[in-house]
């Protein structure tokens, strides 16, 4: 049996070794173009910061009833209130991870439009603030509205009034609050 190099190249055996051996390199040079320039997301991921002096809640000061207190579904222990912000264009500190720095955790100053202010007690004892905000930009001094929506909960992890958790829920802030052994 005679082997020839034209039946080698033309056969499916070259095809089969080459063609994963190249998405394989595609798939690395990719993947190590994301860490280089900061896409990689496991590079930083948190979903809670803590501040020893506490947060300050965007809206908050001279905020209003706007609903009546109700209890939640999921903990029925729990009642909310909706606010109306006192301020809803503000601007909101929070953590972010920027992408031309990979793996450095900052605090960022951002434009927000607070669209749901929720205050969340137990027999009076009010123990979080969720809000929901649509993310803003300032061009030529005028607040623009971007195409984005987030929502973060305030959390007093020990009754003394000061609100030194922030979380990132998961899901909607009524279904994810979370409460404090201290309130129980």
């Amino acid at each position: 049996m005679e082997f020839r190099k034209s039946e080698y190249l033309s056969s499916g055996l070259l095809k089969l070794i080459c063609v994963p051996l190249f998405f394989l390199a595609f798939c690395l040079d990719i993947s190590a173009r994301r860490t280089q320039s900061g896409w990689n997301a496991n590079l930083c991921s948190f979903s809670e910061a803590y501040r020893a002096e506490g947060w300050k809640i965007p809206g908050l000061l001279g905020a209003k009833k706007k609903t009546e207190r109700a209890s939640l579904s999921t903990h029925p222990e729990v009642f909310a209130t909706m606010l109306d912000p006192g301020e809803s264009e503000v601007e909101l500190m929070s953590p972010k991870c920027p992408r031309e720095f990979p793996g450095r955790l900052t605090l960022d100053t951002q434009p927000i439009k607070i669209t749901e202010l929720w205050k969340f007690d137990i027999a009076g004892k009010v123990f979080a603030y969720g809000v929901k905000f649509t993310h803003q930009a300032i061009e030529n001094g005028v607040r623009i509205n971007r195409l984005a929506v987030s929502q973060l909960i305030f959390y007093d992890t020990d009754g003394s009034g000061s609100y030194t958790l922030l979380k990132y829920p998961q899901r909607t802030i009524l279904v994810s609050i979370d409460v404090p052994a201290w309130v129980k």
